[in-house]
């Protein structure tokens, strides 16, 4: 037996070894294509093992498989549900007798799983048993098997519906998961994610509990750990638990700790909820699919609440949270289901922005760590980079279209302070209700600094891609200054009664798009303005505004300006550019632009917008002149700024109107390039006065002188060479300019037409302050055409043609302004001048001249002449001449003569004209060549034609320390003497002709002054003068010339006939100290020849000549042949030169006269004769007197008294001795 025994425990042993050992030796990888079968049956799914199968039993159980491969579902992005480097399962062996499965270690390396929603809903989570053909009618074994596994799994469970093995009791001791992968792939919605760098391990007493799990993980590439704690069952009902988790970014610490209750029937969580964090811009931006929050946001944060949740509802009745010092309070209660809502009322005690709003120092971090199983991420680890995860962007809009339609959500928000730029926003309410998709904001509104209401209404509402408020908006501050304060904009230079008061009220549509603001009334004290404005963000920034304004004061909110120092500066020549281009000595010239240099780039900043404004302004007040009437209506596109209408109605009495495009805003490679294309603008008004004064111009022309104004014109093309053209009307002319302007380069200029019309020359001269009253009242207009080339350098006018003063104009005109001092440059070629027209009323200079002239040519009558020369009883008296009488009175004029203007400017002026008159004196074929430089004049050529003679005068004038000098020369070449002597309306010769030269030289402050220094020296000649009938009065010849006409009509009387009597006269003189004196003058006559000589003072016009005559034999001579005497008679010539005395010595003649018979009745025949005879018996002595006795006037009397007519005795016929000694002695006299 006991052999027996014996051998039996040795039978035992060897199979329980063998049951034991021989496992060990199997080789389990033939087995594969079985185990792979096997589950294919199981799962429905292909199992590949890749890598080696191992199975022991001793010590203990322990399975090992390498390289685990499940198939996934057909469709789906990847081939693999499940691949798992290696699996390792222990289990204890002694527990296993006691129908204890305790596993004690489960290890899972490198798990990948890849779980996946596919396009048409389903997904890769549906397992089952293979699914083989059956003949038709048969019922399928695998629907067979399926049904009878899950009997059996209903009928191993527990009371609670846990399963349980076989009966065995399950206890697992370690589950640890390595480097495990897990990937959500969500296809129809497009989004990915990924839990990656899995490593975790838990514990599980019993399937009824408790279980304890730890671990790590990267979510998004956030690293975080986790834990959680389970308990067991209570009474079947209530499970209690615990949750806990870290993020490393923002090191934020996640808890719940509670319960679910109820489990049998509606199972309820209930407990209490903590997250505390030190980031929560981290955070956020974390777990919110790499949504950025600002940066202020980095703080400090927490939040406490009680949760109540159920799978139809959660509340939340004690919420509390803070930000760093902001701390809130409040209750939320959702409602979930087929139509779920919320209801949130939140109470935030103060947000200071400002606080926020400065991020806060971020210390420099340490490096991260991986998460592993047996230690938590590092709480030390810095942010790292959140990446948006593939199927959202951060910059994704919300939408409300995302949301269930039939969401329900209400939310009541107050904050009772709200700091923002140091001062507190109180009161701030928001109450907003979502359902439909549609947010209703039922109230927003808040309490301003600057005791400021805001309030607004409307609606939230999907347009487009995103959410768009719809809605009012309205704003009342009786504290303009303390909210512009409160904003940073400093009103302090602004009058104290002004930015008051402040209201708005409009609709606004502020989409992510466009803010729109329409039929908004906006107020700001006195001012009111309605309209509407749009704002379009994006690449380029589009804005619209339509503007009614009714009116504005701009000066009252202008800012005083500040007092200077610096005193104002008038306008000067160099101011006004005059010679702009002198710089002082030492001094730098500013650069000059570069040739590609626009003034007009900064509108550059422009392009970037496109802009439609439309306002219109009722009045607008600036300077303190009214505008009136403003209207703009422009726009500005892709960089084309058109200007459909500028126009005012009254700016300080004009009105004007401006169209036209700018082009070119848009900056190429950053820099701008406008030009003008079609710019026109009109502007007119009845007067500039106010205008000038509103722009502070100082214009050298009075402005009240322009008059109605008229400007009308264009600008085309770039500011470097801008063209120009316009027409005004001013002054009562017209003015019009057709040219291109060049503004840069070292001299800007300006090269075109211009062209100038004007009714009259004296009131366009009137208008510069000219004071010019010339004796011609009507001179004529001005019409010029002219092409001009003008800068700061130069002003030249060229092929000038036109009218002036009713005179043919052509010719070249040149100004320099580039030199340091103006210089005139001209050639010019005129119609007929007269120039008597255009001289001045008041007593000038050419007025003496003309009268000097008249010294010169102008002759007393016969009459007169005789009365004073020869006979003392001439029966009338000669009429005075008023010429005379002005001669006497002014002589030369004392004024001083000012022509330092001299050396104000330089000059070279050549002027052609066919005739040009001065006084009586008519010049032809006039050639004048003037220049002007450094102060002194040069008459380089002066030529023409005077009475058929020719002029040729030359000379210099300088000013020297306000004293001029003179210098000059002339030539007169048979000059018409009966012409020139005719031209005065005076008796004139029947013929002669004249021939002076002259060269002097002087100097002085007046005419007077001149006179008495003139020196030079000069000739005379007068040719074949007839002087049968001698000539008017008040000539310096006179006194020669009516005595040989008086013998020679007395001899031709005697002799039956007057023959002609032409006389030479010739000379040269010399002037000193204003004495003109000549020794060699000659006569020569057919009644004889003489010479003299003399002086003339030329300053007190007087004349002192004696000379000797040597009469000729004819008849008069051959009565006094047989007379005893001297054949040469001596005279002289004393006196003013307008009136000479002649004084011939005769005192040896006439005593013993007689006269033969035949030529005494000659005499008495002639005495008889009526006509001439008269006329001797009127000169004869005794004869009767043929001049009536004066007019009295008797006092009192309005009228002359006619003289009593008185009858007087016949005289008795005179002899004829007696006739001729009384010529001869009356010559003497």
């Amino acid at each position: 037996m006991k052999k027996l025994l014996l051998g039996a425990a040795t039978l035992a042993i060897i199979f329980l070894a063998t049951v034991l050992i021989l496992p060990t030796f199997i080789n389990w990888n033939q087995y594969r294509e079985e185990i792979a079968s096997q589950a294919r049956n199981a799962l429905g799914r292909e199992l590949n093992i890749k890598g080696d199968i191992k199975l022991t039993i001793l010590p203990s159980p322990a399975l090992a498989i390498n390289g685990i491969h499940l198939a996934n579902v057909e469709g789906t992005s990847t081939a693999d549900m499940l691949t798992l480097k290696s699996l390792e399962v222990n289990v204890a062996l002694i527990p296993l007798l006691g129908q204890n499965i305790q596993i004690t270690s489960v290890r899972l390396v490198e798990p990948v799983v890849n779980m996946e929603i596919l396009e048409d809903g389903t997904n890769n989570l549906a397992f089952g048993a293979a699914i083989t053909e059956q003949p038709e009618g048969s019922v399928s074994s695998s629907v067979s098997a399926t049904d009878t596994q899950t009997e059996r799994a209903l009928a191993n469970v527990n009371g609670l519906g846990i399963p349980s093995v076989g009966g065995f009791a399950v206890q697992i001791d370690s589950f640890v998961i390595e480097n495990g992968q897990l990937t959500l792939r969500d296809v129809p919605r497009g989004r990915v994610e990924r839990i990656e760098t899995v490593n975790g391990k838990f514990r599980l007493a019993s399937l009824n509990g408790p279980m304890e799990i730890e671990g790590g993980a990267f979510i998004r590439k956030i690293p975080m750990s986790f834990s959680a704690s389970v308990g067991q069952i209570v009474q079947d009902r209530t499970l209690p638990f615990r949750l806990a988790a870290k993020v490393i970014p923002g090191n934020v610490n996640l808890s719940y700790s509670g319960a679910m209750s109820n489990l049998r029937e509606t199972p309820m969580l209930k407990g209490k909820f903590s997250l505390e964090g030190k980031n929560l811009n981290t955070f956020v931006s974390g777990v919110a699919n790499g949504m950025v929050l600002p940066s202020a946001l980095g703080r400090a944060f927490s939040v406490q609440a009680t949760i109540a949740a159920s799978q139809t509802q959660i509340d939340i009745p004690d919420l509390a949270f803070s930000l760093d010092e902001t701390k809130g309070t409040g209750k939320v209660s959702a409602v979930l289901g087929p139509t779920p809502g919320a209801d949130v009322m939140l109470t935030i005690n103060k947000v200071d922005l400002d606080k926020l709003l400065v991020a806060p120092p971020q210390p420099t971090p340490a490096p991260p760590k991986e998460p592993t199983t047996s230690s938590s991420p590092s709480t030390s680890s810095p942010p790292v980079s959140i990446q948006p995860s593939a199927f959202q962007s951060a910059d994704t809009p919300l939408s409300l279209a995302t949301l269930p339609e039939n969401l329900v959500f209400n939310l009541d928000l107050s904050i009772e302070a709200l700091k923002f730029k140091g001062k507190a926003i109180r009161h701030a309410n928001l109450t907003a209700e979502l359902a439909g998709r549609e947010v209703t904001l039922s109230q927003l509104s808040a309490l301003l600094p600057g005791n400021t209401d805001l309030a607004m209404f409307g609606f939230i509402s999907q347009k487009g891609p995103a959410p768009a408020f719809d809605g009012t908006v309205d704003l009342a501050t009786n504290d303009l200054r303390g909210m512009l304060d409160w904003l940073g904009t400093d009103a302090s230079g602004i009058a104290q009664d002004r930015l008051r008061k402040l209201s708005f009220s409009g609709k606004v549509l502020a989409g992510p798009q466009s803010l729109n603001f329409s039929g908004f009334d906006l107020k700001v004290d006195n001012t009111k303005i309605k309209g509407a404005a749009v704002i379009a963000p994006g690449e380029r920034v589009s804005l619209g505004l339509n503007l009614d304004v009714n009116k504005i004061n701009l000066d009252a909110y202008l800012p005083a300006p500040k007092n200077s120092a610096v005193p104002k500066k008038e306008l000067t020549p160099k101011l006004l550019g005059t010679s702009q281009d002198q710089t002082p000595a030492g001094s730098k010239s500013p650069p000059s632009p570069s040739p590609g240099y626009n003034p007009l780039a900064p509108l550059g900043l422009l392009g970037a917008l496109d802009i439609n404004l439309k306002a219109k302004v009722g009045s607008l007040t600036v300077k303190g002149v009214p505008v009136s009437n403003l209207a703009v209506d422009s726009a500005l596109l892709n960089g084309r700024l058109t200007l459909n209408n500028l126009s005012f109605q009254n700016l300080a009495g004009i009105r004007g109107k401006v169209t036209g495009s700018l082009v070119g805003l848009t900056p190429v490679d950053g820099v701008a390039d406008p030009t003008f294309k079609d710019f026109t603008f009109d502007i007119r008004g009845k007067s500039l006065r106010r205008f000038f004064k509103f722009a502070e111009i100082q214009s050298p022309i009075d402005p009240g002188r322009f008059g109605a104004v008229a400007l009308t014109g264009s600008l085309n093309g770039h500011p470097r060479t801008l063209d120009v053209t316009a027409a005004m009307r001013a002054l009562r002319g017209r003015f019009g300019i057709d040219a291109t302007v060049k503004t840069l380069g070292p001299v800007p200029s300006l090269t075109g037409q211009l062209s100038l019309s004007h009714p009259s020359v004296i009131r366009f001269l009137r208008a510069f302050d000219i004071k010019y009253r010339p004796v011609g009242r009507n001179l004529g207009g001005i019409k010029l055409k002219s092409n001009i080339t003008a800068s700061s350098a130069a002003i030249t006018l060229s092929r000038m043609t036109g009218t002036a003063a009713g005179v043919s104009l052509s010719g070249d005109l040149r100004l320099k302004l580039n030199g340091p001092k103006p210089a005139l440059m001209a050639n010019l070629t005129t119609g007929a001048l007269d120039l008597n027209k255009y001289l001045s009323k008041a007593k000038s200079a050419s007025v003496e001249d003309d009268i000097l002239w008249r010294h010169a040519f102008e002759a007393e009558t016969p009459r007169a002449h005789l009365h004073k020369a020869s006979w003392s009883r001439l029966s009338r008296a000669p009429v005075p001449q008023p010429l005379l009488h002005k001669v006497i009175s002014s002589r030369w004029s004392k004024d001083p003569m000012d022509i330092s203007a001299l050396n104000s400017f330089d000059a070279d002026v050549t002027l052609k004209t066919p005739r040009l008159k001065f006084g009586k004196l008519p010049l032809d074929n006039v050639d004048l060549a003037v220049t002007l430089n450094n102060g002194v004049l040069d008459v380089r050529r002066a030529t023409g034609n005077l009475f058929r003679g020719k002029v040729k005068l030359g000379g210099k004038a300088a000013a020297t320390s306000g004293t001029g000098h003179y210098q000059s020369r002339f030539t007169l070449q048979g000059v018409s003497m009966p012409l020139a002597l005719r031209a005065f309306g005076t008796r004139t010769l029947k013929s002669g002709t004249m021939e002076v030269t002259g060269e002097f030289r002087s100097s002085g402050r007046s005419v007077a002054d001149m006179i008495s220094r003139l020196t030079g020296t000069g000739s005379i000649s007068l040719n074949a003068l007839d002087v049968s009938k001698g000539a008017g009065a008040g000539s310096a010849l006179s006194g020669v010339t009516n005595l040989l006409a008086a013998l020679s009509q007395f001899a031709g009387s005697l002799g039956g006939r007057v023959v002609a009597v032409k006389a030479d006269l010739r000379g040269s003189f010399k002037v000193e100290k204003g004495i003109a004196s000549y020794d060699d003058m000659t006569l020569t006559s057919s009644l004889g020849n003489g010479s003299a000589k003399g002086v003339v003072d030329l300053l007190n016009w007087r004349i002192n000549t004696s000379g000797t005559i040597d009469l000729s034999q004819n008849l008069l001579l051959q009565v006094l042949a047989d007379q005893k005497g001297a054949s040469l008679i001596p005279f002289q010539l004393s006196g003013p030169m307008e009136k000479p005395s002649v004084k011939l010595d005769t005192s040896k003649i006439g005593a013993g006269l007689r006269i033969p018979g035949g030529i005494r009745k000659k005499i008495d025949k002639v005495l008889r004769n009526k006509g001439f005879g008269d006329v001797l018996q009127n000169i004869f002595p005794g004869t009767r007197s043929s001049k009536p006795p004066a007019q009295q006037r008797i006092p009192g009397a309005s009228k002359l008294q006619r003289p009593q007519r008185q009858k007087q005795q016949p005289s008795p016929t005179p002899k004829p001795e007696d006739f001729l000694k009384n010529i001869l002695r009356g010559l003497g006299r």
